[in-house]
């Protein structure tokens, strides 16, 4: 989980940049998917038997991660840091 998270985190980052960052559907939408893992996060941990069902939780772990990310200082999760502002520093400084 870790290696996926810590590869697709940025990813979805990087598309939120790109369309400005988060809007407040996307605030809303973390809200939903938190509740969803409370309640169901169990998931990601062991495999459902329902086909799709982790992939389905996973890609809305992703998705929480990367709006989270957007808050202050960012955050740490299972010991990889994700700032959204910080990100965005060092991808203008590329484009330089």
């Amino acid at each position: 989980m870790k290696l996926h998270v810590s590869a697709m985190v940025p990813l979805t980052i990087r598309e939120l940049l790109r369309i400005g960052g988060p809007t407040q559907e996307h605030f809303d939408r973390a809200r939903v998917i938190g509740q969803d893992i409370a309640e169901r996060g169990d998931m990601l941990l062991f495999r459902s038997k329902k086909k799709g069902e982790t992939a389905e939780m996973m890609n809305e772990l992703v998705e929480g991660l990367a709006i989270l990310a957007f808050c202050p200082g960012g955050f740490t999760f299972m010991g990889l840091t994700f700032d959204a502002q910080s990100m965005r520093s060092r991808l203008e400084e590329t484009r330089l």
